[in-house]
C-alpha cells in the first residue's frame, strides 16, 4: 500500500466508522494519556466524551510504525509529518485540552510522576515484551482508584501478544471486555 492509498482510506473509514468504540469512560478523570494516538480517533471519541479533562497523547509515529497500514517501505519523513498535520487536523477543535509528545512510550513515560493520572490507555503495541513492559512501566503512574487500559486483547489476529502480557503482568486481576481490557488501581 503506498501513503495516498493509506489516506484516501482513512478518508473513507471516517466516513464509515466515525466513532471508535471506547468502553471504559471515567466519569471523573481529570488526567488522562493516550499512547498510541494513530490517527487520533480514540482520541477524539475520549476528548468529546469527557469535555472536564485534560488528555496528554503520546505517539513518535515512527517511520517503521507498524500500524500505520503497513505502508510499504516505512514513511518518508516528509510523509510522517503529512500524517502528523492530519492528526492535528482531526483533533483541532479540542488544541486547549490536550499536549502532544512526540516520543515512544518507554521514553514518555519517564516524564511523569507516579500516580499523575486517572486514566491511561495504551493503544500502540502488541508484541508480549514491549506491551508487557508498558504495563509495568504506565500502571505505577495511576492515581488510586483509576484505570490503566488498552486495546488488543480480543480474539483478533495478533492480539495474542497483549493477552499473554495481561496474564504476565497482572494475573487474572484485571477485565476485558469487547477487545480492551482495564486494571483499576485500589
Amino acid at each position: 500500500m503506498n501513503f495516498e492509498t493509506m489516506m484516501m482510506q482513512w478518508d473513507h473509514h471516517k466516513k464509515e466508522h466515525p466513532r471508535p468504540s471506547f468502553h471504559v469512560v471515567l466519569s471523573t478523570a481529570m488526567l488522562i494519556a493516550e499512547v498510541g494516538v494513530h490517527k487520533g480517533w480514540n482520541a477524539r471519541v475520549m476528548l468529546e466524551a469527557l469535555p472536564h479533562a485534560q488528555f496528554i497523547l503520546i505517539d513518535d509515529y515512527n517511520t517503521f510504525y507498524p500500524t500505520l497500514e503497513l505502508v510499504e517501505g516505512g514513511f518518508s519523513r516528509s510523509q510522517r509529518d503529512a500524517f502528523i498535520f492530519r492528526v492535528g487536523i482531526e483533533l483541532a477543535s479540542f488544541k486547549d485540552r490536550f499536549d502532544f509528545i512526540f516520543e515512544d512510550s518507554l521514553t514518555a513515560v519517564k516524564r511523569f510522576e507516579d500516580e499523575t493520572f486517572d486514566y491511561v490507555y495504551l493503544d500502540n503495541d502488541r508484541d508480549v515484551v514491549q506491551i508487557g513492559e508498558q504495563m509495568k512501566q504506565w500502571y505505577p503512574k495511576i492515581k488510586k482508584g483509576g484505570a490503566l487500559a488498552g486495546s488488543g486483547a480480543g480474539d483478533g489476529v495478533g492480539h495474542r501478544g497483549v493477552k499473554d502480557a495481561l496474564k504476565n503482568v497482572f494475573g487474572s486481576d484485571y477485565v476485558s471486555k469487547d477487545g480492551d481490557w482495564w486494571k483499576m488501581k485500589p
